[in-house]
């Protein structure tokens, strides 16, 4: 397997509890409407807060991409542990976004007429809460994702499927 592989995190129920800890403590630090954290491939691990009407898997999703481009960039400039923040201030919403370490990302949702986020203060928040997520994170293994679904479960699941439209 090259390095370039996909691995899906696998957090324990503590590890996930630890994580909404932390990120209700930054969205309280901060005033964030909502925090969401997430891997580079555009899945969302969790998500403290409200969202409203937000699209939050497109969301997570473009924001993905633009991670995906900053961590190649960081490894063409054979760069380690390179810390990144991003924001977009618009009218109705101010998100600011920042990576923990290389296959995370968090973002936090400012709905301007609400609370508008303060960058300088914010940026000293998130950076207090990323070592602590790291740690919260590096206590569990990478499990390649080869094969996200077993083939017994993936034949009963078609069986399944199967007789539903017989």
């Amino acid at each position: 397997m090259d390095s370039h592989s996909q691995h899906s995190l696998i957090l324990s129920d503590d590890q996930l509890q630890l994580i909404d800890k932390t990120l209700s403590n930054l969205r309280y630090d901060t005033g964030a409407q909502c925090i969401l954290l997430s891997d580079i491939t555009g899945q969302l691990i969790t998500q403290v807060g409200i969202s409203g009407d937000l699209d939050i898997p497109n969301l997570v999703s473009l924001m993905a991409g633009s991670f995906a481009v900053i961590f190649e960039m960081s490894s063409y400039l054979n760069e380690t542990k390179a810390s990144n923040l991003n924001f977009h201030e618009g009218q109705t919403y101010a998100v600011y976004s920042a990576n923990v370490g290389e296959k995370l990302f968090l973002v936090l949702i400012y709905e301007r007429r609400v609370q508008t986020g303060r960058i300088g203060m914010d940026w000293l928040y998130i950076k207090r809460a990323i070592p602590e997520l790291n740690r919260i994170i590096n206590l569990t293994e990478s499990k390649p994702t080869t094969q996200v679904i077993d083939a017994d479960f993936g034949a009963s699941l078609k069986e399944k499927m199967d007789n539903l439209f017989d």
